[in-house]
């Protein structure tokens, strides 16, 4: 018993002097600027390759936790100890930047003067994309722009009634296809407007009938139509109120100015900001 407890101690002391393996999800891949000049460098799994500018460099080495560890080499020879040897870089903790030491060769003096920057992606070539109206989360269009000429459609009330209430603007995050780059789409003249589906119904056969019909006098027949069938399927007090902007409700909808599109700006949306889908530009439904 005695030696089982030992063996027991000695298992704990090994583990607790074992070498800490950090994680680090972060990836080497991309563009630095360097005291050595521009370099360019490819993760795949844990091996990273590349090169850099200085008497035309290249550098292969792994990553262990935060750690980049490997040789570097220069022209002319690419061998050492005049044109090679051991380097390591540490990344910082965001990810953007490393300090570094190098060496010629595997025995000579370590100097600390390597330190690196992540490079923002070029986001020119990026395709703008169309900002979503009623979807992914943003209002809807405070005048659709249709030929009744009504405001905030499916509220209840005539156009934005002053049931409505006033939210602050508000900004969708819309990431490119490369997840490198984003866009904004800024939304002013917020307005937040209760509606039931006996209020959408209803403004949808008067639209249907300035559209279909070229009707615009809400006195006029087709309308009149419009006015007997929310009385006929919800009754009189019910209609009455919702078409002053009362409820009940059965939901809330939002309208806004048309948004304004900004960007592209380098890196991923912002944690914690509304994000949209990638809208390719082509896509015309649902977008302006």
């Amino acid at each position: 018993m005695k030696y089982i407890r030992m063996a027991g101690i000695l298992l704990i002391l090994t583990l607790l002097c074992a070498p800490a393996v950090l994680s680090q999800s972060c990836d080497w891949t991309g563009s630095w600027s360097t005291s050595y000049g521009q370099m360019e460098l490819q993760q795949s799994g844990i091996t990273v390759t590349g090169t850099y500018t200085w008497d035309q460099g290249r550098i292969q080495g792994s990553v262990f936790g935060n750690r980049l560890v490997g040789t570097w080499s220069e022209s002319p020879s690419y061998s050492p100890t005049a044109d090679a040897g051991d380097f390591e870089f540490t990344l910082s903790d965001d990810c953007n930047s490393f300090s570094g030491r190098w060496r010629y060769g595997s025995s000579g003096e370590w100097r600390t003067d390597w330190p690196g920057t992540r490079e923002a992606p070029a986001c020119e070539s990026t395709v703008a994309p169309k900002c979503p109206i009623g979807t992914l989360g943003a209002p809807m269009l405070r005048n659709p722009q249709i030929p009744s000429g009504s405001l905030c459609r499916g509220a209840c009330g005539s156009d934005c009634p002053g049931s409505c209430t006033p939210r602050p603007d508000m900004t969708i995050c819309i990431p490119d296809s490369t997840g490198k780059c984003y866009f904004n789409c800024t939304y002013t003249g917020v307005t937040e407007c209760g509606s039931h589906l006996a209020c959408r119904e209803h403004d949808d056969c008067y639209d249907q009938c300035a559209t279909e019909e070229g009707e615009t006098d809400i006195l006029g027949p087709c309308h009149g139509r419009c006015d007997d069938n929310c009385t006929r399927d919800y009754g009189y007090l019910s209609c009455g109120r919702w078409a002053l902007g009362y409820g009940p409700y059965d939901r809330m909808l939002t309208f806004s100015n048309p948004p304004t599109l900004t960007g592209p700006f380098p890196g991923p949306c912002s944690t914690g900001q509304i994000q949209g889908d990638v809208i390719p530009s082509s896509e015309e439904e649902s977008a302006v």
